[in-house]
């Protein structure tokens, strides 16, 4: 299709699903954030609340033929701004 499919968003708006999240990883505190929306994500699957989904913003050092710096600042410069981070859909009243 030639364009990035944001697919976090499509799905938030179907029908049964209670949880969207999109996360990086390139620091330590967006780690700490994505770890974070997998615990949520767990416990509204346990709560039997809808389907889940965590969107994982990442880099690819070896395959971008970057250094990891160089990939980690990609992310935060072009990935980033793209695909903007933080919770889509959430269940309601959390």
């Amino acid at each position: 299709m030639g364009y990035p499919l944001k697919i976090a968003d499509l799905l938030a708006l179907l029908p049964g699903v209670a949880y969207v999240t999109r996360q990086a990883v390139h620091t330590v505190a967006n780690v700490r954030k994505a770890k974070k929306a997998m615990k949520n994500a767990f416990e509204y699957q346990k709560k039997e609340l809808g389907f889940c989904l965590i969107e994982i913003v990442t880099n690819c050092p070896s395959n971008w033929k970057m250094e990891p710096l160089e990939s980690n600042k990609f992310v935060a410069d072009k990935m980033i701004p793209y695909y903007p981070l933080g919770d889509i859909k959430k269940p309601e009243g959390k």
